[in-house]
């Protein structure tokens, strides 16, 4: 009887080797496809890694599958099932000391969880990650987790902390000649100079971006570049500027099936929009903006489109104001961290007007709060001359900071 095990044994051997070999590449070419932005095919492909890898016990292409599903996932939006497959590449690595998945499987956790608004176990995971690669001296990577914790700060609006991340995550990059984090750094070092209202050295950082990655074929990152171009635009003015930079972006988000991208195109173009008075046009990209958001669970994300919406309708010949959806947004604000909101104020100040439309009792409130919002924000920069440029950069913090002197007598 052992012989005969033995026997079937050797003859399973081949067929198994091979499996394990299909499941090796197949991780491999779902890393290559997150890679090409080619989301939709990399999950599919992770999937088939995983139940392969697992039927075979090899460890490291099923490890590599869940982080690899997990990345996928992030891209597309969909952050529950994201954090579920990084929870489970997280686990597997530990168990197999596989450091270079440990470290990336909590960057993941540590990102998603920022997109899902939980700040401490993002910067918990984020830190975690650091303290991986430093002690294993993967200075790519260490640049990744400080690229993280950057984006945790700029969410957290601590705008001198995220420029320091980004500033040391470009010097990483930069060393080790990755072009590719390179034009993520510009991104994000303009990204920290646009939400300080310096607006020519916020399209510098953003143009050396789009140039670089155009240089790689990186197309969702050339997407993503366009659309803060085409935000930047709208916020210095120039409309048909924005419209031009943000149909681009939505171009490529839609032929990657990133669904994440696609919304934030569709918000900037209903800005553009707005400002060019294209009302229609703004109700419908809002509204498009505002479905994909909520077909993603992305909250904080779609009550950003929800205001935007409601703005648009506002200003409709036939408008009226919604005060109902109004109130469900101040309502969902309250003690939020807003995270995923790029520019809370101008929700604030949409359920100002919408309000004071109606006449109800809540528009002054309203008002309030966003400028507590603003002023705290801007009590972390350093200069008086640096706090007047960022209340009175972005159109909202404007609006807000005029009308709230105006009924306040501050």
């Amino acid at each position: 009887e052992r012989e005969l095990r033995l026997a079937l044994a050797r003859q399973a051997a081949p067929q198994q080797r091979l499996e394990i070999l299909l499941s090796r590449i197949l991780a491999a070419e779902a890393k290559l496809c997150n890679r090409m932005a080619l989301y939709p095919e990399a999950l599919a492909v992770a999937r088939e890694a995983i139940l392969l890898a697992a039927a075979t016990e090899e460890a490291g292409a099923e490890t590599e599958g869940y982080l690899q599903a997990a990345l996928a996932l992030r891209y597309q939006g969909d952050f529950p099932t994201a954090l579920e497959s990084a929870a489970q590449a997280l686990m597997l690595a530990r168990q197999h000391a596989m450091h270079a998945v440990e470290g990336e499987s909590l960057v993941t956790l540590g990102t998603v969880s920022l997109y899902q608004g939980d700040y401490e176990e993002a910067r918990s995971h984020l830190d975690g990650a650091l303290t991986v690669y430093r002690a294993t001296r993967q200075r790519r990577e260490e640049a990744r987790a400080l690229n993280g914790l950057g984006v945790l700060r700029l969410y957290q609006g601590q705008y001198s902390e995220a420029r320091i991340h980004y500033e040391q995550s470009l010097e990483a990059y930069r060393e080790i000649g990755d072009r590719h984090g390179e034009g993520q750094e510009l991104n994000n070092l303009g990204a920290v100079a646009h939400h300080l209202g310096e607006f020519e050295e916020a399209r510098r950082y953003y143009e050396q971006a789009l140039l670089v990655r155009e240089q790689l074929a990186e197309y969702q990152g050339v997407g993503l570049t366009s659309g803060n171009l085409g935000l930047l635009a709208h916020h210095m003015g120039d409309n048909d500027a924005a419209m031009t930079y943000c149909r681009a972006a939505l171009r490529i988000a839609q032929e990657r099936g990133d669904k994440d991208s696609e919304a934030f195109a569709l918000l900037g173009m209903a800005q553009a929009q707005l400002g060019r008075g294209d009302i229609e046009d703004a109700i419908r990209s809002a509204s498009q903006a505002l479905d994909l958001r909520e077909s993603l669970e992305q909250t904080n994300q779609a009550l950003e489109a929800r205001a935007w919406l409601i703005r648009a309708e506002l200003l409709s010949p036939t408008g009226r104001p919604d005060v109902r959806g109004v109130l469900d947004i101040l309502d969902a604000l309250h003690d939020n961290n807003l995270v995923g909101i790029i520019d809370p104020f101008s929700v604030y100040w949409t359920c100002y007007q919408a309000l004071m439309a109606a006449d109800h009792e809540r528009a002054q409130h309203a008002l309030t709060e966003g400028y507590a919002l603003l002023r705290a924000r801007a009590d972390r920069i350093r200069g008086s001359a640096m706090r007047h440029i960022y209340f009175h950069s972005w159109p909202a913090r404007r609006q807000i900071t005029e009308a709230y002197m105006g009924t306040s007598g501050e």
